[in-house]
């Protein structure tokens, strides 16, 4: 069916979905602790798990995903780490510039950078 749907209404394939409610998954704190910072003007939101004092690990996902994608990664590594997993700009519960030109990779490097 999923299929069927790309291949003649691709368009609305790829569309937003608003939903109500955040499923509880994302919201487990098995995970780490869920906190926001404010960079370049913009709040993000990530996922820190380990203690602050041990040398940071930091995840940076690619498109389409968010913090979520490296939820297993911040188990394993906060023996050792502090681990941390960023939703970038436009992504999960980060703020979303609203131009185009404010997805620059310059800014995407400023963004970790800060």
């Amino acid at each position: 069916r999923a299929l069927w749907q790309f291949l003649w209404h691709p368009l609305s394939f790829f569309h937003q979905k608003k939903r109500e409610v955040v499923p509880e998954i994302l919201l487990d704190s098995t995970y780490g602790t869920h906190k926001y910072v404010t960079a370049n003007g913009i709040k993000f939101h990530y996922v820190a798990n380990g203690t602050e004092g041990k040398p940071l690990m930091l995840f940076l996902h690619g498109f389409p995903e968010f913090w979520f994608s490296w939820r297993f990664q911040l188990l394993e590594f906060s023996r050792d780490y502090f681990a941390v997993a960023v939703d970038l700009r436009g992504y999960g519960d980060t703020e979303r510039p609203a131009y185009k030109k404010d997805y620059k990779l310059e800014l995407l490097i400023q963004d970790i950078a800060e």
